[in-house]
């Protein structure tokens, strides 16, 4: 869920018992786990001082909300460096998180990796090895894998064998424990193009197979998998139902 409009900086005003009743029926229906997803503007690496602030206070937002409305945490997109030495970007987007969880002890944020457009902080797997040195030694810090993402950014996790060398490097990273969720999506962009553009599963660059493979690795499996793919509720639906079928083991 977004705890404010994914693409403004303007944040709506609190409204706690809308979320303690958020929260209420959560628990009542038994859905879960939930994850907020913090707005697409959000840079914490930028070098413009303004979007830092813009950035650190919608983050701060976003967490809070999350905390109250009883979700895991925030994902957030890396970022990017623009302007700046790669390092000194990684210590920037460090320090804002220390500070962001210094707010509070319940607070998680969880980095997304980018599809490596621009100058990004973290894209690959090693990348988000050097963000979580960079932040230090907290239980609070996650991150999220996208397919496309990965896809784009060069990763080749859909070939035959991918899977199995994204988790031996993970775990020889971060650390599986360290995955809060996968967003899964097929990719409208080719390999290695830099592009985040995702698309509906089976219909793009990835294809089918791949994402059999990863639905059936039992080293990724208590995973939270998240569908982000375009279309609409009844498409979703049965999307979500294709990805169930390619899971189950002939």
């Amino acid at each position: 869920m977004f705890p404010s409009n994914p693409r403004s900086w303007a944040l709506p005003g609190e409204q706690p018992s809308d979320d303690a009743g958020i929260r209420r029926y959560l628990n009542r229906i038994g859905f879960g786990p939930v994850f907020f997803h913090a707005p697409y503007l959000v840079n914490l690496a930028s070098t413009d001082p303004e979007i830092q602030e813009k950035s650190v206070s919608v983050m701060k937002f976003a967490l809070e909300r999350a905390a109250r409305c009883g979700a895991e945490g925030v994902v957030v997109h890396a970022g990017s460096h623009r302007g700046m030495d790669r390092t000194d970007g990684l210590e920037q987007v460090a320090r804002h998180t220390r500070a962001l969880l210094a707010e509070s002890r319940v607070f998680k944020v969880i980095f997304e990796l980018t599809a490596g457009g621009g100058t990004p902080i973290a894209s690959l797997p090693d990348h988000a090895c050097e963000l979580a040195a960079a932040i230090g030694r907290t239980g609070r810090v996650r991150f999220c894998i996208d397919t496309q993402h990965l896809f784009a950014a060069g990763y080749p996790w859909h070939s035959r064998g991918g899977i199995s060398r994204l988790i031996a490097e993970i775990e020889g990273t971060i650390g599986l424990e360290r995955i809060a969720c996968i967003h899964v999506n097929d990719s409208l962009a080719g390999f290695a193009s830099r592009h985040d553009r995702h698309q509906v599963i089976g219909r793009g660059e990835i294809g089918l197979a791949p994402f059999r493979r990863l639905l059936r690795s039992k080293e990724l499996r208590g995973i939270p998998l998240i569908l982000e793919t375009p279309g609409e509720l009844e498409e979703h639906s049965d999307e979500v139902a294709l990805l169930r079928s390619l899971a189950r083991a002939n």
